[in-house]
Formats: structure tokens, C-alpha cells, sequence
């Protein structure tokens, strides 16, 4: 009897344990903090069953990740040491073999150049081939650079290969911990606050975090809720009066004035979609948790929330479809006020081609929306909450929202234009029958005469007025073009590019800094990088924050890389510190520059008019006659032209000054005062 009753026990507790989920715990190893998840469970891959005894076999390798050999090194082995955490997954999720080997084709090379193998701990053939349901893993943000060749090797100042047993010598490792060296790059720093996003391997994209307050405030937020809700309610009342209008004597919408009925059903159930987000709520409709953080985002993926993809749905096929009616509308209209001679489109007429109106108005906004459907690109919006397309990227709010609108308003524009000219014609085509009587027989006949039919004449200008007040609204999408025109034309490519370029050099720089000394690492600056910097300063230096801000934070890497200083270091001492150059002062020195220049009558005729203007709109700073007047300039964008600003500049300095023999004595006693 006890046999049986232990094996009966036996297979209950094996039949239970399989329905138990594993157990996650935060991650506590600082090196796997912020790497992308942020829980683990133990016992790890190799066989920890604590986080410190893992953390102490990990940080063995401190000096490999700081050599550099692959920028995903660190993940890769945070994927052993600690891997990914899913409670409704029984095993721990580490790395796929093409991580695994991408990584040893990089590093690999650099432990043999020491003397030592690949660890047998790392071994790729332990990881699954793929990520699937029957073994999943990951399979990492992918290399950033090209493999690096192996650096020469200087005497007392070998980096110490760690990972297979061998401890680091505090006297021979410089930095023997990532304090002095620029750990590599999260994938969200660029943002200004990144601890309010994180990165997602499925997307490669940043998301945000649902609750934080990126671009607006919580005032901003209530405000727009509030603001929305009233119009969606006035949108939606006044549209169901029109449909229920319909309804109710369908004979007062015929044909030219039918698609109005459409446009209307089409502003009512969009104004639904608004409401079921106010019913809804902002969490529940644009926001949904990430399985890979275990975090609330805001939605990037229309189809990770089926909430989030039915107000999409809502609001932009039926917003769409209520600009392709608007179009329709306009082009029946066209038909109708035809010239004299000319066809002449009745109702009647018109509605024989009713089934092709109804496959241009509906047909061409659901390939648009099945097509947005696939591309998941649907994103929610952090001001309203709203699921659309394009809240999170420019360039897809102007592929599916921008150009889409403006054809359908080009074109029924110009169907309207046509429309108005001929309503305004002094022989408008308007067919009526007039009894005529007829000459035998008592009969009457009747007779289409050309003349004027009041009711089509009153429809017209229900027509026109309308279309008149729909155009106007629809005009404003054009200067979201304009805006996005305007960013293209502001070179804001070109700067990324640049910058790109110098974080680049910042890269190399931080590679060979614990072996150089610092006069060539200040030379290596000054040849790789400030070039770029002064070039920046001469194109840019004037224009946006936006576009400066991000020169000044590659300049501020690359200087904490030549002195070998942690990122967070202060930046406000940094300059003065270590006598570099700042960009801001590079930009003020490059103005005073062409304003000494102008002073002096050294540069062409046509740039000294601009500072020599007796402009009466102009004004000047101060009293003294030397001064140049500064233009009135109307826009802001003039005022951040250089001559502006250096016009600017110089009449604040002191008259002593401007009389100082060449430039580089008037910069330095400009910087004394």
C-alpha cells in the first residue's frame, strides 16, 4: 500500500510542477541593468543559482567589454549570466546560437592574441538555432560597427583578458572598471529622458513608457481630453441629425446632393471611435504591456491592442472615406452644371453609376486601412490618447495622412472649381419639361426646353456652400507639408549625418585612450574632431536648438573620452576645466569674426550693405557711432542669421575693444571683460 501511495504521490506532485510558472526576480548584477529586460530567474545557464555568484563569474569579463571586440558582448553574456525571465514560460531565455556566434567571431581573435580559448561555458552549440515556441531566445540589438583589428600590444599596459579564471591586476588595468570609459551606448539615450522609455528587440524601437510625461503635461493632457470630447460631441450630434434626416425621407437626398448623406454617417461613426476612447479610458485604449519588460507603453503596434486597432479603424477609415465622398461630391456636381450642349446628368442618370461611386468612396480608404493594418504601424498618441498613424513618426504621418488628404482635396478642388464656373455661368444647363399644346387633337406635349429649374439651381448652391466649408478646413493639412518641408530643407539629415561622423571618431578615441598618453589624445581631437565641430559651428551655429543640441552633446562625448571621464560627469565644468573650446563660444567667436571683418571693410559690397543699412526701422544698442544698426527683422528666422547675430554681438562690446589691432587680440579681450 505505501508503495502505491508514494508513486500516486509522486506523479501528483510531477503533474503539478509542470503547471507551475516559473519564478522571476528583478535583476540585481549592475552590468545587465538597462540592457533590455529586467528580470531573470535562477539558476542561470551555467549553473548559478545565485545572482552574486553569477555577478562575480561576470564580472571577469570587465575588460573584454571595455576592449570593445562587439557591441553586443555585453548582452550576450548578461543573456547567460542572467537570462530573460517570463513567468508563463518554464525555462529561462537566453541567447540564440547567431548571437553566440557572432559574438565569438569577434572576441574569439582577441582571447587568442592572450594566450587564452573560448570559454566552454560559452559553448554555441548549447543555444537554440532559432527563436521559436519550442526554444526561444534572443537574438540581441545587433553589431553597431565593423570588427575592430586587434590593437598593438604595449608593455604594462596589456588590457587583461578576464572570463576563464584569471583576476585583473589593479596596478597593471588602468581602469580596471568602466568608470573612466564610455560604457557603449544605450539604445534610448538619445532621448531626453531615457529612463522613460525602453528599447524592444521585436521592433528595434524605443517605447514609451504609458504614464510619462514626454512632450506634455498632465495639464496639457486634461486639456485636450476636455477639448476634444466637446467637438467629438458637437461632430457627432450634428452629423446624426443629418443622418437620421435621411432616414427618415430618404427622397430629400437624391442625387447631386446624396453623398452629403454619406459624408455625414462618415463624421458620425468617426466621432464614435473618439468616444470610445473617452468611454475607454487612456490606459486601457493606448497603452498595453510589453512581455519583454513586463512595462505599460504606449502603443506602437496598432495590433498589440485590439482596443487600440478598433479606434484606428474608427476614426481614420472613416475619415478618409468621409474626404473620398467630399471628392465624389464635387465631381457629381461638375457632371451637373455642364454646358449648354453638353450631357446632362439627372438623377436618374447618376445613380445608374452609383455601385462605381460606392467602389471609389469605400474601396480606395479600406486599402489604405488593410494596408496600415499590415505595415503595424498604427501608434497611439501621448496628448489625446488617440490610436492613428503617424503619432509617433513624421514620416508615416506624412505617407497615409498628409499626401492622401491633400490628393483628395487637389482634385475635388478642382472638380469644385468647375462646378462653381459653370454655376456661374449666364446659361446654366438646366433641363425642365414645359407642357406645350398641340396643334390637333386637344393633346398637350412636353417639351425639354433649355431654362432655368429652380430646384437644381437651389441645390447647386447648397452644393457650393458645403464644398466651400469643407476646402476650408482641409487647406490647413498643407502646412503640415510645409512643416515637414521645412525640416527637410533645415539640412536636419546632414546633421545627423555629421554628428554620426563624430561619435564615430569618439568611438575609436575611446578604444585607444587607456594606452595613449593625453597630449596625442588632445591631438587626436583636434585633428578628427573639431573640424566637424567648426564646420558645424559656421553652417548651424545660428539656427535651431534642436539642431545644436545634439553638436553640443557629441562634443561633450568626445572631450569626456580624450580626458578619460565618466558620462556623467558635470558638463558645465568641463570647458574650463580642461581649456577646450565649447561650441557655443566656437559660434561667438565665428561672429565676431565676420562682424570684425565688416568693421574693417573686408568683406564683398554686397554683404557691407547689410551692416552699413540706414534702415529707419533698424535699431542700435547703443550710442556710440561705430555701432552697426541692426535690420528690423520680422521673422525669427532672420534673427538667426549670422549677420544678425554678430551685428548683435559687437554692439555690445566694449568701443575699446573694437579698436584692438587684429582679431585674435579683440577675441581675448573680449573674453577678459
Amino acid at each position: 500500500m505505501e508503495p502505491l501511495l508514494f508513486i500516486f504521490l509522486a506523479s501528483f506532485a510531477t503533474g503539478y510542477e509542470l503547471e507551475v510558472y516559473r519564478a522571476c526576480e528583478p535583476i540585481k548584477i549592475d552590468t545587465c541593468k538597462g540592457i533590455g529586460y529586467n528580470v531573470t530567474s535562477m539558476p542561470n545557464l551555467v549553473g548559478h543559482d545565485l545572482q552574486k555568484d553569477a555577478e562575480m563569474q561576470l564580472n571577469t569579463f570587465t575588460a573584454l567589454i571595455q576592449y570593445g571586440c562587439s557591441s553586443q558582448l555585453q548582452f550576450f553574456l548578461c543573456s547567460v549570466y542572467a537570462p530573460m525571465c517570463n513567468e508563463k514560460v518554464s525555462t529561462p531565455i537566453g541567447p540564440c546560437r547567431s548571437l553566440c556566434e557572432s559574438v565569438k567571431n569577434r572576441c574569439q581573435p582577441v582571447l587568442q592574441e592572450f594566450g587564452f580559448p573560448w570559454p566552454s561555458a560559452l559553448d554555441c552549440s548549447k543555444f537554440p538555432p532559432e527563436n521559436n515556441l519550442q526554444h526561444m531566445c534572443m537574438d540581441g540589438p545587433g553589431e553597431d560597427t565593423a570588427p575592430l583589428p586587434l590593437s598593438p600590444v604595449y608593455p604594462g599596459r596589456n588590457p587583461v583578458v578576464m572570463g576563464v579564471g584569471v583576476v585583473a591586476n589593479p596596478k597593471k588595468d588602468i581602469y580596471p572598471k568602466n568608470t573612466f570609459t564610455e560604457s557603449p551606448e544605450k539604445p534610448c539615450s538619445k532621448y531626453r529622458n531615457p529612463d522613460k522609455f525602453v528599447y524592444i528587440n521585436r521592433t528595434g524601437r524605443c517605447a514609451q513608457h504609458c504614464d510619462a510625461d514626454i512632450l506634455f503635461g498632465k495639464e496639457d493632457k486634461a486639456f485636450a481630453e476636455v477639448w476634444f470630447t466637446v467637438w467629438s460631441f458637437l461632430c457627432f450630434s450634428s452629423s446624426l441629425f443629418t443622418v437620421v434626416t435621411y432616414l427618415i425621407d430618404g427622397s430629400k437626398f437624391r442625387y447631386p446632393e446624396r453623398p452629403l448623406f454619406f459624408m455625414a454617417m462618415c463624421y458620425t461613426l468617426a466621432s464614435v471611435g473618439y468616444g470610445i476612447r473617452l468611454l475607454g479610458g487612456r490606459s486601457d485604449i493606448s497603452c498595453h504591456i510589453e512581455p519583454q519588460h513586463g512595462i505599460n507603453i504606449l502603443t506602437q503596434e496598432g495590433l498589440d491592442q485590439s482596443n487600440c486597432a478598433i479606434v484606428f479603424l474608427m476614426t481614420y477609415f472613416f475619415g478618409m472615406a468621409s474626404c473620398a465622398w467630399w471628392l465624389v461630391m464635387n465631381f457629381i456636381w461638375h457632371l451637373v452644371e455642364r454646358k449648354p450642349g453638353q450631357k446632362t446628368y439627372t438623377h436618374n442618370v447618376i445613380q445608374r453609376y452609383s455601385s462605381g461611386l460606392h467602389l471609389v468612396a469605400w474601396g480606395i480608404p479600406a486599402a489604405q486601412t488593410i494596408t496600415l493594418l499590415v505595415m503595424m504601424v498604427v501608434d497611439a498618441d501621448e496628448l489625446t490618447g488617440m490610436c492613428f498613424v503617424g503619432n509617433q513618426s513624421s514620416d508615416t504621418l506624412l505617407r497615409f495622412v498628409i499626401i492622401p488628404e491633400l490628393i483628395y482635396l487637389v482634385i475635388g478642388a478642382g472638380f469644385m472649381a468647375s462646378g462653381l464656373l459653370s454655376a456661374c455661368s449666364s446659361t446654366p444647363n438646366h433641363t425642365a419639361l414645359v407642357q406645350v399644346p398641340a396643334p390637333q387633337r386637344g393633346h398637350s406635349l412636353h417639351i425639354p426646353v433649355q431654362q432655368p429649374d429652380t430646384e437644381t439651381a437651389q441645390s447647386s448652391k447648397r452644393l457650393c456652400i458645403f464644398s466651400v466649408l469643407f476646402f476650408v478646413p482641409m487647406v490647413e493639412v498643407a502646412k503640415f507639408l510645409g512643416v515637414h518641408i521645412d525640416s527637410c530643407l533645415s539640412f536636419a539629415t546632414h546633421v545627423s549625418y555629421v554628428r554620426a561622423i563624430i561619435l564615430r571618431q569618439v568611438s575609436i578615441i575611446n578604444r585607444v585612450n587607456y594606452f595613449l598618453p593625453l597630449d596625442i589624445l588632445v591631438t587626436l581631437y583636434y585633428s578628427f574632431i573639431y573640424p566637424y565641430i567648426s564646420y558645424c559651428g559656421s553652417v548651424w551655429g545660428n539656427t535651431y536648438p534642436s539642431v545644436t543640441n545634439k553638436l553640443k552633446s557629441a562634443q561633450n562625448r568626445a572631450v569626456k573620452a580624450v580626458f578619460r571621464l565618466p558620462r556623467l560627469y558635470p558638463t558645465k565644468d568641463l570647458y574650463s576645466n580642461f581649456g577646450i573650446i565649447p561650441f557655443e563660444q566656437i559660434i561667438k567667436k565665428l561672429n565676431l569674426s565676420l562682424a570684425y571683418s565688416a568693421y574693417h571693410k573686408n568683406l564683398p559690397p554686397h554683404l557691407l550693405t547689410y551692416f552699413n543699412s540706414n534702415n529707419s526701422e533698424g535699431h542700435c544698442l547703443r550710442s556710440s557711432n561705430r555701432s552697426f544698426i541692426v535690420p528690423r527683422c520680422i521673422s525669427s528666422s532672420a534673427q538667426r542669421s549670422p549677420i544678425y547675430k554678430s551685428i548683435i554681438q559687437w554692439n555690445v562690446i566694449p568701443s575699446s575693444v573694437e579698436l584692438s589691432t587684429s582679431f585674435r587680440t579683440l577675441y581675448n579681450n573680449v573674453l577678459k571683460s
